[in-house]
């Protein structure tokens, strides 16, 4: 990637032709490749994972819209 070194998770295709196409917009480079060594400013994101606390958690999807009233929220809101 034209002497960068970027993550997988976040490197994107910026340009169709361009030699300098792949870029990583939210995070930068982790790194360079120079003629000598590899050389690192940055360091990964780490991936955040939670416990699972209740699986059978019920969750209510609701379809809201502009101007509706909020008796279908305020319903759920008093359920446990």
């Amino acid at each position: 990637f034209n002497d960068e070194i970027h993550t997988a998770r976040n490197v994107t295709k910026t340009h169709t032709s361009n030699i300098n196409t792949f870029q990583s917009p939210n995070q930068g480079p982790l790194g360079i490749l120079t003629k000598d060594n590899v050389q690192f400013y940055n360091q990964p994101y780490k991936q955040q994972s939670f416990k699972i606390i209740n699986y059978q958690l019920k969750v209510p999807l609701i379809k809201a819209y502009m101007g509706m009233e909020s008796d279908i929220f305020n319903f759920y809101a008093q359920q446990n």
